[in-house]
């Protein structure tokens, strides 16, 4: 009667153990998959994403110092940068919506990057611009591999073009000569 016992508990233990090694095996199977997700390079879920879409209201800061001064044409496209890449990174996939962001992004950078160069001191320069480029392609770098964790590095490149196009409209309205050529465009 022992040996019934002892042959059925072991069974019970046998098949016990297997199914907590099968359970565990699927909660690992599903983490795995929820990475796979993530990490795939698009689409991009909106659990990850979101935090871009609230990094992307960081151009909103310039875009409202420099509307607040007169300077249309920095605020506007301050304001269309943060329109399209909030507009990309609500659904982040590849389409119309990237293409019209990056597009933005691009004129916004040849822009805004000429005229800190023009009037920054070169350590500034030097700051701003090589923060702007690091954090881009570690973003990118990131991405391509499938952390991800670029979400935090591409958040770190947002903030660091929005304090540069702060510091691009400081200094206009700041340096002489860009009083001069600010006031006679809004005459």
């Amino acid at each position: 009667m022992q040996e019934t016992i002892t042959q059925e508990t072991i069974s019970q233990e046998t098949i016990s153990q297997e199914t907590i090694s099968q359970e565990t095996i699927s909660q690992e199977d599903i983490l795995q998959e929820t990475i796979t997700i993530i990490a795939d390079e698009f689409p991009k879920p909106f659990s990850i994403t979101k935090w871009l879409v609230l990094s992307s209201c960081f151009f909103l800061i310039p875009a409202t110092y420099a509307l607040k001064n007169k300077i249309y044409i920095y605020g506007g496209l301050s304001v269309s940068t943060t329109i399209c890449s909030i507009n990309h990174w609500r659904c982040a996939e590849y389409g119309i919506r990237r293409n019209v962001d990056r597009f933005i992004a691009i004129v916004a950078f040849f822009i805004y990057v000429p005229t800190g160069l023009f009037i920054f001191p070169i350590y500034l320069s030097a700051i701003t611009l090589s923060t702007i480029i690091v954090s881009f392609v570690i973003s990118n770098y990131l991405s391509k591999n499938h952390y991800p964790y670029f979400v935090f590095v591409h958040m770190i490149f947002h903030a660091s073009v929005a304090i540069t196009k702060i510091f691009v409209i400081y200094y206009l309205l700041n340096i002489t000569n860009c009083k001069e050529f600010i006031n006679v465009q809004n005459v």
